[in-house]
């Protein structure tokens, strides 16, 4: 009887944690839509959120094959070659510009509505199941409070809420992941060909969805026949979880076959982004394009291969320790993934946040670092499941690695960090217990491991290097890392865009008062900095003010404000 209380009574606290999840993003999904830059898929012209959009316009006018291959030609782009140079770089027009599951999604929600809205309300409903999936995996692993507090660490992930909103793939990699997962477990417990189809299904979309899918579809089944070895023989599962993903994965072969791509060429990212991410030039937590003639001679050298380009990126880190050098540069995107900053790209989590009451009080990275990393041992000691915690562990590894591999932008780091709740659930719970024992030693030890490792992810920031007209590397000062950081979360391309459409809603005083707003952040940001600044953090402080202080003054212009314009001018 009182176990029955307890489970009715965790059951109401569920109910109340996903209404409230589902509150919350439906809340934000509707002042988004509402804000100024509420339709970024129209109103960014250099973005993957704008390439998705007119990708999946041309399906839905009736180009179902893509024969008319879309390739968005971006404004870096420009500089480096022509399209059709680019285009033979990756192997040729036909292949797809990306893994095609996405814009085929946007696509049906265009033919439904005219619109985004459908996919956007799918990925808030796949979130909230995942958010239920990761109740029940925190239950199977621990207990009944580690899963309600992981249920409720991903209801209330502020970067979550905000790509749930957005045109991106990254909420249904992070959905996707979390439920494939529990399916995987599911059929260990119980393997049968019902479950093996749906599981292939599952790990094919993920394919489908983006190509590092493929490290879990590999990784998944192997740990099933090896160290998992699900009861009964492998033919009642094995065949129906291989006939499953080759069901999937049927269609991108028909269609490469039918317009003349590879048959299994999934999109053209892969080789150039490996470039970009790793070169010596890259950042490691910003997109940053190399000199236009080193990255002609890099693409050249690579001719679309993997392995190819990430021979060239590493070969461009200076000859003494090139290994290590790139090693470093890994390290650095590691330390990146574990800092409270969410990495703008394509999307400003700072900017989105703002436009919806209370998402600002909703916990960031940072406030769960330190609990998630704790939780990782406290799980690993406490569970009964050692051997099944493999798979979510395999799960989170695989997208870690595309992580270092490629860009750890926010909106790359979202699907892992929604993992994390997993062990941040472990450590709620496990300090719980510890404390209703009183075992006052242990959880003041755990609680100052969080404290600590939290601390970390909102104060540290990664290296930054420069590599110029072949001399010495220069490195910059922690506090450079910071200014760069605070610098690209109050970037100017959101507020621009955000005033143009409230000028074409005829809102001058609003589109005012938003650009207002921006430079009074960005003087404040110079305040800030102020303290500590050198003539490095001078330089990089100045040139951003300056691009900023042109722009607005020219939206001001356009706006009839030339007085305030001219004032602007004179302060650069």
């Amino acid at each position: 009887m009182k176990a029955q209380k307890k489970r009715r009574r965790a059951t109401l606290v569920l109910f109340a944690i996903l209404a409230l999840a589902a509150l919350v993003r439906l809340g934000h999904l509707t002042c988004h839509r509402a804000a100024p830059l509420g339709r970024p898929e129209e109103q960014f012209l250099y973005s993957d959120i704008r390439a998705f959009s007119v990708w999946a316009k041309g399906i839905a006018a009736g180009d179902l094959l893509c024969r008319e291959t879309y390739h968005p030609y971006m404004e870096w782009m420009e500089e480096i070659a022509p399209l059709e140079t680019f285009e033979a770089w990756w192997g040729g027009k036909e292949i797809y510009h990306q893994a095609p599951l996405y814009p085929y999604l946007l696509a049906l929600s265009y033919t439904l509505a005219g619109s985004p809205l459908p996919l956007l309300l799918f990925q808030v409903g796949l979130a909230l199941l995942a958010i239920h999936l990761l109740y029940r995996l925190g239950r199977r692993f621990l207990d009944e409070r580690a899963g309600l507090a992981a249920a409720a660490a991903a209801a209330l992930f502020a970067p979550a809420v905000v790509l749930d909103a957005l045109v991106l793939r990254s909420s249904l990699i992070a959905s996707l992941t979390i439920i494939t997962t529990w399916l995987l477990l599911e059929l260990r417990r119980r393997p049968g060909p019902g479950r093996g189809a749906a599981a292939g299904v599952l790990l094919g979309l993920g394919i489908l969805l983006k190509p590092t899918g493929l490290l879990l579809a590999l990784l998944g089944p192997i740990l099933l026949l090896t160290l998992l070895r699900p009861p009964g023989p492998v033919r009642r599962w094995l065949p129906a979880l291989a006939a499953g993903l080759l069901l999937c994965l049927a269609p991108l072969a028909a269609r490469n076959l039918a317009v003349g791509a590879p048959v299994t060429a999934l999109g053209t990212r892969g080789p150039e982004t490996i470039y970009q991410a790793n070169n010596r030039h890259a950042d490691p937590g910003f997109f940053q394009v190399p000199p236009a003639g080193e990255y002609r001679a890099a693409m050249e050298k690579a001719q679309g291969s993997l392995f190819a380009a990430l021979g060239t990126a590493i070969g461009t880190w200076p000859e003494e320790g090139r290994l290590a050098w790139w090693l470093w540069h890994l390290g650095r995107k590691l330390q990146c993934t574990f800092l409270d900053y969410e990495h703008p790209n394509n999307t400003n989590f700072y900017y989105y946040r703002r436009q919806t009451p209370g998402l600002s009080r909703l916990p960031t990275f940072g406030w769960y670092a330190g609990l998630a990393a704790v939780g990782l041992v406290l799980l690993v000691r406490r569970t009964s499941r050692r051997k099944e915690l493999l798979l979510p562990l395999a799960a989170f590894l695989t997208l870690l690695a595309g992580l270092l591999i490629a860009f750890v932008h926010g909106r790359y780091r979202m699907p892992p960090a929604l993992l994390l709740a997993l062990p941040l659930g472990a450590t709620c719970s496990t300090l719980l217990h510890w404390l209703g024992r009183r075992r006052w030693l242990p959880a003041a030890l755990a609680g100052l491991a969080v404290v600590l490792l939290s601390w970390y992810s909102f104060a540290g920031a990664p290296t930054r290097v420069s590599f110029q007209d072949g001399g010495p590397p220069t490195f910059y000062r922690r506090q450079a890392s910071h200014l760069i950081q605070a610098l690209a979360a109050e970037r100017f391309a959101e507020y621009e865009y955000a005033a143009r459409e409230l000028l074409r809603r005829g809102e001058k005083e609003a589109a005012e008062a938003h650009l207002d707003g921006h430079l009074a952040r960005l003087r404040a940001i110079g305040r800030d900095h102020a303290a500590d600044r050198d003539r490095v953090l001078g330089s990089i402080l100045a040139a951003q003010q300056s691009r900023n202080l042109d722009r607005a003054a020219d939206l001001y212009t356009e706006m009839g404000l030339r007085e305030k314009a001219a004032r602007l001018r004179r302060k650069r």
